[in-house]
């Protein structure tokens, strides 16, 4: 069904395939540079945290996160995204709100964050780097 083929002409095959494969991988990783200063999240060996890991973190929101209040009959429930950068030294700067529930939930998400100890910045092959973080914190109205 298929003209047979040389046993030469297979390693000249393979081989190009490798080569193809051993460039995209080099490329790939010299792709990873910072924008405008830092670097994605995704991009790192190592990410960012809160000293204490993420349950820690969100102990500290519940702990410090008050829910604005909103008129009667009004119940704020969802989730406020937000970004920033996670600096080499692990002070947060550039923070944004991103999705915000309204009646100043995203501000209060802000102050909060500038509340927040330093963060244990993350890493690219093992040497400290700034990053960008996005952060999702549910709020639930008490009832």
């Amino acid at each position: 069904m298929f003209p047979k083929i040389d046993s030469v002409f297979k390693m000249k095959i393979v081989l190009c395939f490798a080569l193809i494969l051993l460039f995209n991988v080099r490329t790939t990783a010299q792709e990873t540079k910072p924008q405008a200063g830092y670097y994605q999240t995704a991009d790192l060996t190592e990410k960012p945290t809160y000293p204490g890991g993420m349950p820690e973190f969100y102990k500290f929101c519940g702990h410090f996160y008050k829910v604005p209040s909103t008129p009667t009959g009004i119940v704020i429930k969802g989730t406020i995204r937000v970004t920033f950068i996670v600096q080499k030294d692990g002070s947060l700067t550039d923070m944004q709100i991103v999705k915000d529930l309204g009646y100043g939930t995203g501000e209060e998400a802000l102050r909060v964050l500038r509340l927040s100890q330093k963060w244990i910045p993350g890493k690219l092959n093992g040497q400290v780097v700034a990053a960008k973080f996005h952060l999702p914190i549910s709020i639930q109205e008490p009832d």
